[in-house]
């Protein structure tokens, strides 16, 4: 039996979203879409499937990867990202990129 302590921590620990990622100059990038605003949204997934469907459909290259992610990490990935990210969608479709 584990303890209440164990599963809260194994529950935060699961990703529970998806983003799509890569590595550049060692570096952690994260994929973001143009806005009609001129500004970057980052697209979140609720599944891995989805991540992956949108990453398939659209034209972004052979580095990105789909990456899971708890919500603190998104948290912090949020805060630290760089200005101009003013946004999250959620689950987009391909067709909807800028």
């Amino acid at each position: 039996m584990i303890s209440m302590a164990e599963a809260e921590q194994a529950h935060q620990e699961r990703p529970l979203r998806y983003l799509i990622a890569r590595h550049e100059h060692n570096r952690l990038e994260l994929l973001t879409l143009a806005t009609p605003s001129d500004t970057e949204a980052l697209p979140v997934f609720g599944t891995e499937r989805t991540a992956r469907d949108f990453l398939l459909g659209g034209d972004f290259g052979a580095t990105w990867r789909v990456r899971g992610s708890t919500t603190g990490e998104l948290v912090s990935l949020l805060l630290g990202h760089p200005v101009g990210v003013e946004g999250v969608v959620l689950d987009p479709r391909p067709v909807d990129q800028a």
